[in-house]
């Protein structure tokens, strides 16, 4: 597996856990570094058509998310993200869909990934589960190898505040209260 530092996946443990919410706070706190977000979704919607494709085939759907809507990708947006794509695809083409993204930009680039499946392609440099607290962790999937777990109760917006990069690494720092890094 590829180790990819400049990366922070979010994942969960079921719909509604509150993994854009995190991402968005996780985001603003973090606006200086000019993240960019990266929203997947295992199965593909109905699409506005005016929308631009960076990629479109038959195994997934790139786009990049300018609109101000209540979806996910658009929340990430307006919380400061640099740019956010949004992804559509099946699983088994989760990865040839990400690595296109990646190349899209600078091997540097900070980047707030919202997807469960991608835990089984890549190591991120900080991996983020939250849980909900009606469903276990199945020892089996991809996000029991996760760096931190929160709940869903949890206030998201002090758990930010511990989160940040440094020279282009992801940092869970546990013990930071409300003090940042300078």
């Amino acid at each position: 597996m590829k180790f990819y530092p400049n990366i922070l996946l979010i994942a969960g443990t079921g719909k509604n856990v509150g993994k854009t919410t995190l991402g968005c706070k996780i985001i603003s706190q973090n606006a200086d570094n000019k993240i960019i977000g990266v929203k997947f979704s295992p199965h593909f919607h109905s699409m506005p058509e005016n929308r631009f494709y960076i990629e479109k085939n038959d195994n997934y759907h790139i786009s990049e998310e300018g609109e101000f809507s209540n979806k996910d990708s658009s929340r990430l947006f307006q919380a400061g993200a640099k740019k956010v794509y949004y992804i559509q695809g099946r699983d088994d083409y989760l990865f040839a869909a990400f690595e296109k993204v990646v190349a899209l930009n600078n091997a540097s680039t900070l980047f707030l990934v919202e997807s469960g499946g991608l835990a089984g392609y890549i190591k991120p440099g900080l991996f983020i589960v939250v849980k909900n607290k009606h469903k276990p962790i199945k020892p089996d999937n991809n996000i029991s190898s996760a760096d931190v777990f929160v709940n869903e109760q949890t206030d998201f917006t002090q758990f930010a505040k511990k989160i940040f990069a440094d020279n282009g690494i992801w940092v869970y720092n546990e013990s930071l209260r409300t003090v940042r890094p300078s």
